[in-house]
């Protein structure tokens, strides 16, 4: 849901035309974003909605929760309590005392692990989001796999994700279009 969540942040960002996403389009050292709880139970019901180009989500009377909104403050990774475990990244993403570790690059957009209280999650395999440049027919498949470690307990991580730019159009909120 957050990669979803993301993906269509950055389709209201990108104005008119067919979207072509490159490094200057992903989160960068400074940028803040602030997520909102919706209720799907009252106002508009959240489906993925057609595919194609110049589709229109319509989410004019979204309900959203403002009472517990989630600032995220993306910082330089050297500054972080788990610089260390995460010497290959350059991007860091604080959110609720969790840092998440990314690898920015003109060529793709991967996720490296994460630093939480007595645990870290390090992916040996990052998981590559997005390859670059990321547009409409755009498909990434990337396996990834890792380790979570939490005080004394490990636990061993693998899979695959799958992106697929499958639509384009106008994204409109209760904030606008």
């Amino acid at each position: 849901m957050r990669a979803l969540f993301f993906i269509l942040l950055l389709v209201g960002v990108q104005g008119f035309g067919q979207p072509v996403f490159t490094s200057a389009d992903m989160p960068a050292v400074g940028d803040r974003f602030v997520e909102y709880f919706v209720d799907t139970l009252v106002g508009t019901p959240i489906t993925t909605g057609g595919l194609g180009a110049n589709q229109i989500w319509d989410f004019a009377n979204l309900s959203i929760r403002n009472n517990d909104p989630i600032e995220s403050i993306y910082v330089n990774p050297a500054l972080t309590r788990y610089a260390n475990e995460f010497s290959n990244s350059n991007l860091c993403q604080y959110l609720r005392e969790t840092y998440n570790y990314y690898e920015s690059t003109v060529n793709d957009y991967g996720y490296l692990g994460s630093g939480r209280g007595g645990g870290v999650e390090i992916f040996s395999n990052s998981i590559i989001y997005f390859t670059l440049p990321f547009t409409y027919n755009s498909i990434n498949i990337d396996n990834f796999n890792g380790t979570n470690i939490f005080r004394q307990d490990t636990a061993y991580i693998f899979g695959t994700t799958k992106i697929i730019g499958d639509a384009y159009g106008t994204l409109i909120l209760p904030s606008g279009t």
